[in-house]
């Protein structure tokens, strides 16, 4: 079974490196979007990618938003032989054991995607912006009521896991090129259940 970890990063020249080291050694490979950063992360991705034969750049001509650049990795992956992919983000705010533990866990059952959910008591660390709280439980009860499974939580986190049979079911419009495409591919997902066999899980991450 080959994974792949896909890594979004627009303007991570703080984290981005980090992220790389932390996870190059347990994937077979790191797909990497830049979305046309202005910082240095151009020039670090570049450096990493000479001295790392598993990760593949890819550099948006344009800014174009993260559901774009995430679909953009999502096409390399399906022409891959990869067999799974990760998303993570290139700010560093997901815990290594987390992503470490999903890798372990599709190994283990074959998940075809599992969401992460960090509404929970000790999911949040450190304070969380009220108009993000609030914006994040409004999503939560909209996507609840949209796909009938009430136990959905945490529509906007963007720590998942796609076979590649998931992935080739989703069609990202251009609406949610920028924002709430989480949102979406829950929902996408959630919907081709009900005819397709898909196995779902949802994950509590911190």
């Amino acid at each position: 079974m080959k994974v792949s970890l896909l890594i979004l990063a627009y303007n991570e020249e703080s984290y981005i490196e980090e992220v790389v080291n932390k996870y190059k050694n347990y994937f077979e490979s790191l797909i990497i979007v830049n979305d046309f950063s202005t910082d240095k992360t151009g020039s670090i991705l570049d450096d990493l990618t000479i001295k790392n034969d598993n990760i593949v750049l890819i550099n948006n001509k344009k800014n174009v938003g993260p559901g774009k650049s995430m679909f953009n990795g999502v096409e390399y992956f399906l022409k891959s032989e990869g067999d799974y992919l990760i998303k993570i983000d290139g700010d560093d705010q997901f815990l290594e054991k987390d992503v470490v533990f999903l890798l372990d866990k599709i190994k283990k059952e074959h998940f075809d995607f599992i969401k992460c959910d960090r509404f929970w008591i000790d999911g949040i660390v450190g304070k969380i912006p009220n108009i993000r709280y609030f914006g994040n439980a409004f999503a939560s009860f909209l996507i609840k009521f949209t796909t009938g499974n009430w136990l959905i939580n945490d529509p906007l986190n963007g720590l998942f896991v796609f076979s590649k049979y998931s992935l080739e079911i989703i069609q990202l419009p251009k609406l949610f090129y920028r924002y709430g495409y989480p949102f979406f591919i829950i929902t996408e997902i959630a919907k081709n259940s009900i005819v397709n066999e898909i196995k779902i899980g949802q994950y509590k991450n911190r």
